[in-house]
């Protein structure tokens, strides 16, 4: 099939025929194609649901993603965007050389806690220490309150601390 354009004599004219004669089918081609990206998207939806992804995006995360930097940190701070209970990344603070330093308690068992004690006002760098359980306090904050402290270089941490601390003693 010949398409005879000449858009320097004709311009409107041309235009008009063209879509006229395949404005229809530029539009269902276009419409079927967000119908199937529509489908594709909920397909792939559905199947991260199945245990088989689910055991996958974990072996992912624990063999390949743990070596990208900083993909721990940026994890955890999207999970505790999105999910109301937050993350396992919870605010706490433990007492260090006389001082009462903002950490996030990373894993936990009976008696130890695995913290990581960020520097300010980058939070996604700091140390990494493991500590006794009933040395660490947990704070009634979610990350991003407590990543909002850490780089306004402890404002705010005070009346945190402070409110913790006066209520245990009631």
């Amino acid at each position: 099939m010949r398409l005879d354009l000449n858009l320097a004599s004709q311009p409107y004219e041309d235009a008009r025929t063209f879509y006229v004669r395949w404005g229809t089918a530029l539009a269902m081609v276009t419409l079927i194609s967000i119908i199937l990206l529509v489908i594709m998207c909920l397909a792939a939806g559905l199947f991260m649901r199945t245990s088989i992804a689910q055991r996958f995006v974990k072996w992912l995360e624990d063999k390949v993603l743990v070596y990208i930097p900083g993909y721990s940190y940026i994890k955890a701070r999207s999970e505790d965007s999105l999910t109301a209970a937050g993350t396992n990344w919870r605010p706490a603070f433990v007492f260090i050389d006389d001082n009462e330093v903002l950490c996030f308690v990373i894993d936990e068992t009976e008696n130890y806690c695995s913290i990581f004690l960020p520097s300010a006002p980058s939070p996604s760098s700091g140390t990494v220490c493991v500590r006794e359980k009933k040395l660490v306090t947990f704070l009634p904050i979610n990350m991003t309150e407590a990543v909002f402290i850490i780089r306004q270089f402890g404002k705010g941490g005070a009346a945190v601390i402070g409110k913790v601390k006066s209520e245990t003693r009631i």
